[in-house]
């Protein structure tokens, strides 16, 4: 999405109506950027948008954009990571959404949450607001889940004890879903990762597998085969400096060159953090060099190093 069609959004959304909120966080930066975006946005605010430099929305735009907030939910709380600032809030929730919900961003500041067992919803992070939307045909938990364009994405899942082969997307403007063709092959317990018209399913469950693409606009899938010694059902990946990364229950780790698509395992594995599944049911976020995510089972932050490859546990 452009910076203008991000304007538009937010003009409707986080500007206008979420003013104290937005605030809030410029409040708790106290770098030179954000003071500088303080001033700019008390003018976004009063002005309307004809009358603006498109220098100066581009500029806040660009703010927003880098506000890295990421949500753990614990029983009926939720706690948001300011990923910048290392700090976190804790919000209370009318019920539980840890388990049985996967999440996937959808703006700066609003995750989807797509259900098993209860009602569909958006969350907004500084307000903790539930919105109820439309619930899939069929409902299922640990699905992989992403925002492509205008469009959240969920691919297969489990309902039960069954791996589902389903697909669905939900159209963001409309706020109805539609179900799309099947996978190739069933998948749970993984994290997609986009790149233009591509989404990545890198879930792996078998001695022998393959890698996932689906295209956006042909919505079809490509699948490029491999062999891999060790059951990875489980995992979490994201894309950094055009390779695939996937980081998998018991320590593996495996690239992809998303150029050649060729697998290119490294030569070491590591142990993750107090050895637990690397698996998060909302999708990765990078900042400065790191990724983070919450471990599905304890709720705990995790922060990857994209240099060192190294885990640790970051609150």
């Amino acid at each position: 999405m452009c910076w203008t069609e991000k304007w538009e959004c937010w003009q409707e959304v986080a500007l206008w109506s979420t003013y104290s909120s937005l605030s809030a966080i410029l409040m708790r930066d106290n770098s030179a950027t954000r003071a500088k975006v303080v001033f700019l946005f008390t003018k976004l605010h009063k002005l309307p948008f004809s009358t603006l430099s498109f220098n100066i929305s581009r500029e806040v735009c660009g703010y927003l954009d880098s506000l890295p907030l990421y949500p753990s939910f614990s029983h009926s709380s939720m706690i948001v990571h300011d990923l910048n600032l290392g700090t976190s809030h804790t919000h209370s929730l009318s019920e539980s959404f840890a388990w049985q919900v996967t999440k996937c961003f959808i703006d700066w500041q609003t995750v989807i949450c797509i259900a098993a067992v209860r009602q569909s919803c958006t969350i907004d992070l500084m307000t903790a607001r539930i919105t109820l939307i439309e619930n899939m045909h069929t409902p299922r938990d640990s699905s992989g889940v992403i925002r492509a364009g205008s469009f959240v994405y969920v691919f297969g899942g489990r309902v039960g004890e069954k791996i589902e082969w389903l697909a669905d997307k939900y159209g963001l403007e409309d706020g109805h879903w539609q179900q799309i063709p099947s996978l190739r092959t069933p998948k749970f317990a993984f994290t997609p990762c986009k790149l233009k018209q591509q989404i990545y399913l890198a879930e792996i469950d078998s001695a022998y597998s393959s890698l996932d693409v689906f295209c956006t606009l042909s919505e079809t899938y490509t699948s490029y085969p491999f062999e891999t010694s060790s059951c990875m059902n489980g995992c979490v990946s994201f894309i950094s400096s055009g390779e695939l990364v996937l980081l998998t229950i018991g320590g593996q780790r495996v690239r992809w060159n998303l150029e050649e698509m060729e697998r290119t395992p490294l030569a070491a594995t590591f142990a993750l953090v107090d050895d637990n599944d690397a698996y998060s049911n909302c999708e990765p976020m990078t900042v400065g060099g790191n990724m983070f995510w919450v471990n599905y089972w304890d709720g705990k932050l995790i922060k990857y190093s994209l240099t060192s490859g190294q885990l640790t546990n970051a609150g």
